[in-house]
Parts: structure tokens; C-alpha cells; sequence
């Protein structure tokens, strides 16, 4: 996925924390083109890096997984990620939905979640492209800009 390398970079310039929550290591099995030997330390490696934060699944999260699960059909580790970016305030999650044939199941609730505090900014659920999108935006004020005749 291309559109993640910049975003590793500015992590590990100390621009960008990412939360995730501790699933996330039993979701990522495999690294394409790697030697199937070495994967999993690997994987283990890459996810000590200091800019990684992980949050355990308590009862808080696992409480508040339930409603995703429940109001919008998700599965337990859809819920989850979501349940652990609202417990962290974390302001966007992304998703590699749609990336395969599976239907999207995340991707339309973005902006329909609130974080622990309701009268904050709801939760942004977007794809790494869109993410990097965005990010090129604020760093290049320009391309924001339309054409002018």
C-alpha cells in the first residue's frame, strides 16, 4: 500500500502518532513478498516502533464495541477498532475497505460516531488514499484552491 509510507514517515518524524488497537497485531499476519520464516518477527518489529501506540481491549471498549456491532451489523473487530478510536479520541481511523471485494461496512460511518465526549467532533473513518489526499491538501494550501478562468 503506498499511500502508507508517508504516513510512516511522518510518524517517524514525530508528526503523527498511531493508535491502534492491540487486535491489530492478531489482524496482521502476513507481509507480501517477505520470506514466510521471517514474518512474523517481522511484524513484531515493526509494530515496537516508538510512534505506535497500542490500546488493550477492557471492558470500556468492549462495552462500547458492542453498539457498531449491534446498530450497524459490524463484525468484532471492526467494532473494536472503532470502539478504541472513540476511547482514545483519536480523530480518523482508517480502513482498507473496499480495497477487495468485501462490501463496505466502516467506511459509511463516517461522521456518524461520536467520540466519549458527544459534543465533540464526530469520528472520520477514511481509506489510506483518502487520508493522504487530505494530508497533501493541508500541506500544499494551493491545490486547494479552484482554477480561476
Amino acid at each position: 500500500m503506498p499511500f502508507i509510507v508517508p504516513m510512516i514517515r511522518q510518524a517517524e518524524q514525530g508528526k503523527l502518532l498511531l493508535i491502534c488497537s492491540t487486535v491489530l497485531k492478531a489482524e496482521v499476519f502476513k507481509v507480501n513478498g517477505a520470506n514466510p520464516d521471517n514474518q512474523i518477527a517481522l511484524i513484531r518489529d515493526f509494530f515496537e516502533n516508538e510512534f505506535f501506540q497500542f490500546e488493550a481491549v477492557h471492558d470500556w471498549i468492549s462495552d462500547r464495541a458492542a453498539e457498531p456491532r449491534r446498530d450497524f451489523g459490524l463484525g468484532a473487530m471492526d467494532a473494536i477498532h472503532i470502539a478504541t478510536a472513540v476511547f482514545t479520541r483519536t480523530p480518523i481511523l482508517l480502513t482498507r475497505d473496499g480495497e477487495t471485494a468485501k462490501r463496505k461496512k466502516v467506511l459509511p460511518l463516517d461522521g456518524r460516531i461520536h467520540h466519549r465526549d458527544p459534543s465533540g467532533p464526530a469520528l472520520r473513518i477514511v481509506t489510506p488514499a483518502a487520508y493522504d489526499q487530505m494530508r497533501m491538501k493541508a500541506e500544499n494550501p494551493l491545490m486547494n484552491q479552484a482554477e480561476q478562468p
